[in-house]
């Protein structure tokens, strides 16, 4: 099936890990995003194992924000709880 025509650019982002998601994100109304991954969960590196009887979350536990476009853009995230100083 061919989908509908948007008027927006159609745009494929592979890998679901935490870059991919956030391009996605930075992308919402600018294109149609489709995001793509060989694994069945997203997150890449990021992510959550889950056994009979237990549940642990693993990968990359901080990142460095070096640059100053990089740090302002963390700003409003940090101010709403979504990412922590660690």
């Amino acid at each position: 099936m061919i989908p509908p025509v948007t008027g927006l650019p159609r745009l494929a982002i592979i890998g679901a890990g935490l870059s991919g998601l956030t391009l996605a994100g930075e992308l919402d109304g600018f294109a149609e995003v489709t995001v793509f991954d060989k694994s069945p969960r997203v997150g890449g590196r990021i992510t959550t194992r889950t056994g009979e009887d237990f549940q642990f979350d693993y990968g990359a536990q901080f990142f460095t924000a070096r640059s100053v476009a990089f740090q302002n853009y963390l700003k409003p995230l940090i101010a709403i709880g979504r990412v922590a100083e660690w």
